[in-house]
C-alpha cells in the first residue's frame, strides 16, 4: 500500500508499469475553471518525490517550469505577430528582440527567467558599454518583452510575467529636435508653385504624420467644412518568403564575410553575416508577398478630424484642381477614393523614401539645416503649447494618445507656466489691467 501524503501534497505510487506516479495541482484555470494538473513520471520513488518538491515550489514561487529558452519563445512569438500586428509594429518588436533582448537573455531557459534577468538586460541597453540607447526607448524594449511573456502566461508556460513589473532605467527628458521658428520663412519661400506645396503646408500647419498625409484620400478633403479627416496611414509591408524551401532562395543573397576594414561602402555599422539556416531576404524571392505600400489605420488606431487654416485650405483647394487635370492628361479621371498625393500616371501613392527626399532637397534649397520629417509635427506641437492651448484641443488635434507626451516639449511647457505665473502675480499684486 502506498503511504498516505499529508494533506495539501501530492501522493506518490508505483502504476502497473513500474514506474512512480503523482499528481500536482496548480489550482484551477481562470477562465475555463477547469482544475490544472502536473502529471509526473518517473522510474524511481526518489526522481518522482525531487520531481514533485521541484513542482512544488514552481507553486509557491509563481513560475511554471516550460521547456526551452527565451530565444526559441520569441522565434516562434514573432512569427505569429507578422500576421497579427501591424508591418511597423512587427518590425520594432523584431528589432527589439534581435539588437537587445536575444543577445543578453536569448539563452537563459523560459522558466528561469527572473524580474532581476530583465533588469539587468535594460541596465545594459543604456550603459556606455551597451547599445547606450535611452532610457525612453530602453522602456520600449522592456514592453516589447512583456508583451512576449504575456502570451506565455496566457498559453500556459509561465504561471507569471517577470518583465511585468521590472524597473526600467531613469534617464533624462529628452528634448524633440524641432523646426526652428526662424527657418519657417525660408522654407515656405521655398515652396512657390511646387506641386508639393500643399503637402508640406499640411504638415507644418497640423502636425500630421508623414504616413498621414501620404495615406489621405482626396475625399478626405472637405473644403467647404474646412477641414481634412485622418482616417490612416500609409506604411510599407514586411515581404515574406512564399516559395517552399526559404533558406535556399536566401543563399545566393546571403553575406558570408564581414565587410573589410576600413569599409568605405557603409556610413553606418556594417552588418554582420547571415546566421546559418537565414531565411532573410525575402525581397529578392520569385513568390514574395506582403510587403510594398500598405495603407493601414493611424498610430492611435482611431480616425480624427483635423481643422484647416484658409491659406492651406486654399492650397489643398488648388492641388485638387492641378491633380485632377494631370490624372485627365494620363488618359484617366481622378476619383474621391484616389490617394491626394500620388503619381498622375496610375494613382499610386507617394513612396515615403521619395517624400524624404524631397524634403531634404526642399531644405537645401531653402539655406536651412537638416531636419526630418517628423521635426515639423514637433514644431506644430512646440507651438501650441507655447500658445497656451488646452491639452485636450492638442490631443484631438495631434492624435496623441496621452497628455504625457507634452513632457516632451520642456521648454514650451516652461514658458506657459511663466505666463501663468505672471497673471496671477498680476492678480494678486493688483497690477492686472
Amino acid at each position: 500500500m502506498p503511504r498516505r501524503a499529508p494533506n495539501g501534497r501530492p501522493s506518490i505510487a508505483k502504476g502497473r508499469d513500474g514506474y512512480w506516479h503523482a499528481w500536482v495541482d496548480f489550482g484551477r484555470d481562470p477562465t475555463t475553471g477547469k482544475r490544472l494538473r502536473t502529471h509526473v513520471k518517473k522510474a524511481t520513488r526518489k526522481a518522482a518525490t525531487a520531481a514533485v518538491a521541484e513542482l512544488e515550489t514552481e507553486r509557491a514561487t509563481g513560475v511554471r517550469r516550460a521547456p526551452g529558452s527565451l530565444g526559441e519563445w520569441l522565434d516562434g512569438w514573432l512569427a505569429g505577430v507578422e500576421s497579427s500586428r501591424k508591418p511597423s509594429t512587427a518590425r520594432s518588436y523584431q528589432g527589439h528582440a534581435r539588437c537587445y533582448i536575444v543577445p543578453r537573455l536569448g539563452t537563459i531557459p523560459l522558466n528561469a527567467l527572473t524580474t532581476e534577468d530583465v533588469e539587468a538586460m535594460l541596465a545594459w541597453c543604456v550603459s556606455p558599454s551597451g547599445p547606450a540607447i535611452s532610457a525612453v526607448t530602453a522602456e520600449s524594449v522592456r514592453r516589447t518583452l512583456r508583451a512576449a511573456l504575456n502570451e506565455a502566461v496566457r498559453r500556459g508556460r509561465l504561471v507569471r510575467n517577470p518583465a511585468q513589473w521590472a524597473r526600467s532605467p531613469r534617464g533624462p527628458v529628452v528634448e524633440v529636435d524641432t523646426i526652428a521658428l526662424s527657418d519657417i520663412p525660408a522654407i515656405v519661400a521655398q515652396l512657390g508653385e511646387s506641386p508639393m506645396r500643399a503637402r508640406w503646408l499640411l504638415a507644418l500647419t497640423t502636425g500630421m504624420r508623414q504616413g498621414e498625409v501620404l495615406a489621405l484620400r482626396r475625399a478626405d478633403v472637405d473644403v467647404a467644412a474646412g477641414v481634412v479627416h485622418v482616417t490612416g496611414s500609409l506604411t510599407r509591408g514586411t515581404w515574406r518568403h512564399g516559395c517552399v524551401d526559404p533558406v535556399a532562395c536566401a543563399a545566393c543573397r546571403c553575406r558570408t564575410t564581414p565587410c573589410p576594414q576600413p569599409c568605405s561602402r557603409h556610413t553606418r555599422p556594417c552588418p554582420k553575416p547571415c546566421p546559418t539556416g537565414c531565411t532573410g531576404h525575402a525581397r529578392g524571392c520569385p513568390n514574395k508577398f506582403g510587403g510594398g505600400l500598405i495603407r493601414e489605420t493611424t498610430k492611435s488606431g482611431s480616425r480624427r478630424t483635423v481643422p484647416v487654416a484658409d491659406g492651406v485650405l486654399a492650397a489643398l483647394r488648388e492641388h485638387l484642381r492641378v491633380s485632377a487635370e494631370a490624372a485627365l492628361s494620363c488618359g484617366r479621371a481622378a476619383t474621391a477614393n484616389d490617394y491626394l498625393f500620388c503619381h498622375a500616371e496610375d494613382g499610386r501613392p507617394i513612396n515615403p523614401r521619395d517624400d524624404w527626399g524631397r524634403w531634404g532637397k526642399l531644405l537645401a534649397a531653402a539655406g536651412v539645416r537638416h531636419y526630418r520629417v517628423h521635426s515639423a509635427r514637433h514644431f506644430v506641437a512646440t507651438q501650441v503649447l507655447a500658445d497656451g492651448t488646452d491639452i485636450k484641443t492638442i490631443m484631438a488635434m495631434l492624435g496623441w494618445s496621452s497628455p504625457a507626451l507634452a513632457t516632451h516639449y520642456a521648454h514650451a511647457v516652461e514658458e506657459n507656466g511663466r505666463r501663468a505665473a505672471s497673471r496671477i502675480a498680476a492678480v494678486v499684486l493688483g497690477t492686472a489691467n
